[in-house]
């Protein structure tokens, strides 16, 4: 008798809230569809940040890590047709240094690569 009281409570407790639920409707409107593209083109840039660790990375037991840091520019001229120009700075991280070399900075800029290009898509 206690079990079934139990139950009867608890679906007395639980059932209005299940119904309620499952009764209950969205009162938001329905969004309208996104209209499709222009055939027209539009130039585009992008811009690129990276590092370049295929390029020029290596590491010395004395220099440490060199690390290149990439920042590079694409432009989109025609639909087939781009311009880029790359900068990347090349960056000795950590390393032991020389005894005559104790206060050297941790990060130490040691040289800058540019390139320069068109490319046919």
């Amino acid at each position: 008798m206690k079990i079934i009281l139990k139950v009867a409570a608890t679906a007395v407790l639980l059932l209005p809230g299940i119904a309620f639920a499952q009764t209950e409707t969205d009162s938001t409107p329905p969004v309208a569809a996104t209209p499709t593209p222009s055939d027209t083109w539009l130039p585009n840039t992008l811009f690129k940040l990276g590092t370049g660790i295929s390029r020029k990375s290596e590491y010395s037991n004395y220099g440490g890590l060199a690390l290149p840091i990439t920042l590079g520019v694409e432009h989109q001229l025609m639909p087939k047709f781009s311009v880029y120009g790359n900068l990347s700075p090349l960056f000795w991280v950590g390393g032991r240094g020389y005894s005559w070399d104790r206060d050297r900075p941790f990060a130490q800029l040691r040289g800058i690569n540019t390139d320069l290009g068109a490319r046919l898509l």
